[in-house]
């Protein structure tokens, strides 16, 4: 009986990791703007969230991983509440309760007016573990649930610039003055 058991639990467990949905999130995006997050997305990139009415999209950024969720005619149980998850942190977002905060944003307007879910989020690199893996959970009052979405997603390589190739080369040539001068100096001192 002890090993119907375990035979069944692990079954469970199968169950429940190939019911997630895994996506690597590979395509680069601008800077997020000054009000912290994107301008617009672009709805062609959209994917379906489970068997759902909600979409999503993410893109890496040089500020950390940037997405969206959308639905359209979820007002059902209009109530919903988003998890997002990374290296043990937990950021929650509850909609349409709340607007706004510093890793999301809710589109009020397109809520009441055309019934659209149009939701923005942000994490940070800071928040983002080694594996940068972000899992996402969604659920209604009504109870209804969406698939975990895990979203493996690549992290931006600072840029050098201009500026910084400008510092690196006078600091070379400096480096290239000094030794040359000391090699003349032990020239002369001979």
């Amino acid at each position: 009986m002890s090993n119907v058991k375990i035979l069944l639990l692990l079954l469970i467990i199968v169950c429940q990791v190939s019911a997630d949905i895994s996506a690597n999130v590979e395509r680069r995006g601008r800077r997020v703007e000054i009000d912290g997050f994107l301008l617009e997305w672009n709805r062609q990139d959209a994917r379906k969230w489970d068997d759902s009415l909600w979409t999503w999209d993410a893109v890496n950024t040089a500020e950390g991983a940037a997405g969206y969720f959308s639905a359209q005619g979820a007002r059902a149980c209009s109530s919903w509440a988003f998890t997002i998850s990374a290296d043990g942190k937990a950021l929650g977002i509850k909609v349409p309760e709340e607007a706004a905060a510093n890793f999301f944003a809710f589109d009020r307007g397109s809520f009441e007016n055309e019934g659209i879910y149009a939701i923005e989020w942000l994490v940070p690199w800071g928040i983002i573990g080694s594996d940068n893996v972000i899992t996402l959970n969604a659920a209604n009052a009504c109870g209804d649930t969406l698939e975990t979405l895990r979203l493996s997603v690549v992290r931006e390589i600072p840029q050098y610039g201009p500026k910084n190739n400008y510092i690196i080369m006078i600091t070379g040539a400096l480096i290239a003055i000094i030794a040359v001068y000391i090699f003349i100096n032990k020239k002369m001192k001979k």
